[in-house]
């Protein structure tokens, strides 16, 4: 049977805390189509750092997540971009300057150059934005510095000149990128390091409302705490927050949102192709016209596998193979407990869409994605 080497927590919660500290203009960085654990601590941690007069900035792009409700996280919702320098530049080869100065106006500020000699005029001056405004950036569930600097716009100096906080529960070795990293293997959600880190923050708990949605982002993580990834210390977590204040009910209210019903002829489908083979693993298949004939598209997946789980044992991988309706390619999204799905990503390219796993690899059938899938599950177990 596989075994991966346990991996220490790693969490800088004081440094990380000065970096925050240190400037007003805060980066949030999160993976391509977060999921709602995701989300939650990123509102979580956004509406402390808004409360301690910081400026937070997002730099990619997560409106493509399901998940996402303004109702639910109205400040990630918004998603206010960083603040960038602007930029006045004056041509000054046939206009030499002799004098820049500037003077500050009751609504405003003049920019004065004084000519040398030759006049200057509108045409050799133009404008454009510069740096980002960030004295620190936090990224959410992305183990790999390199999948933040082929996923944004920002230039390589960025990720130089920037200090970077890791939020993280992934095993991967490659995780640490951070000056300051809150990293902790062991937790099943990226929900209960962003309460942690909030406690530290600030002297006051979270209030009921920020306790109950990061409670929905441990239920999420966890199946409702059915999985195998629930261990003490992410029960010890949900029991706090449920002194703080927080809604079970509405947790699992935030959870099924009003989709839920809705998903259901997409879940009927891939529920009648389901099968379990004999190794244990719980397969399940979607066309791209189950897609089209439901309403549905890929951007459901994510909320569609909680479902999967509770039709699976907990302790087995459930590997469900959906076909894109546009480019008729085999996509594959995995379930199952942490360590299973961490060694499955060391053996082939994906992204953790947390708690599921979602294969970079593509496949022209779904026979060609099942002999694949089965073969890195048969090399981990062995």
């Amino acid at each position: 049977m596989y075994e991966k080497p346990h991996k220490q927590a790693t969490m800088d919660i004081q440094k990380a805390i000065q970096l925050i500290e240190h400037g007003n203009h805060i980066a949030f960085i999160l993976p391509p189509g977060p999921s709602f654990d995701c989300l939650a601590s990123a509102e979580i941690l956004a509406h402390a750092l808004t409360a301690r007069g910081k400026r937070v900035g997002f730099v990619m792009s997560h409106n493509s997540s399901s998940a996402l409700s303004a109702e639910t996280f109205p400040i990630v919702s918004s998603a206010t971009p960083l603040l960038r320098e602007f930029i006045v530049s004056l041509n000054t080869d046939g206009s030499p300057v002799a004098e820049l100065r500037y003077e500050k106006r009751d609504n405003g500020i003049d920019v004065i150059f004084a000519p040398k000699s030759a006049p200057i005029s509108e045409n050799l001056i133009s404008f454009q934005n510069g740096k980002p405004l960030c004295h620190a950036a936090i990224t959410f569930g992305i183990s790999r510095i390199d999948e933040i600097e082929h996923n944004s716009a920002l230039t390589p100096d960025f990720f130089t000149e920037t200090p970077l906080i890791t939020i993280n529960i992934s095993k991967d070795d490659h995780t640490n990128y951070g000056e300051a990293n809150l990293i902790d293997p062991g937790r099943a959600s990226l929900s209960e390091i962003a309460y942690l880190f909030v406690s530290s923050l600030s002297e006051s708990p979270l209030d009921a409302e920020h306790a109950t949605l990061a409670l929905a982002g441990i239920l999420s993580a966890t199946n409702e705490l059915r999985s195998v990834a629930a261990g003490a210390d992410t029960l010890l977590s949900a029991s706090e927050l449920l002194r703080l204040g927080a809604d079970r009910i509405r947790a699992q209210h935030l959870l099924s949102g009003p989709k839920t019903h809705d998903l259901n002829p997409l879940l009927g489908r891939a529920l009648v192709r389901s099968r379990q083979d004999e190794s244990g693993v719980f397969w399940s298949i979607l066309t791209g016209e189950d897609f089209e004939k439901s309403g549905k598209s890929s951007r459901d997946i994510t909320p569609l596998m909680p479902s999967l789980e509770k039709n699976s044992d907990p302790s087995k991988i459930i590997s469900l193979l959906w076909q894109n309706p546009s480019t008729q390619k085999i996509h594959a999204t995995l379930a199952g407990p942490r360590e299973k799905l961490e060694a499955i990503k060391e053996s082939s390219a994906g992204e953790f869409q947390s708690p599921y796993l979602a294969l970079s690899t593509t496949f022209s059938s779904f026979r060609d994605a099942e002999t694949y899938i089965s073969g890195i599950i048969h090399r981990v177990s062995a």
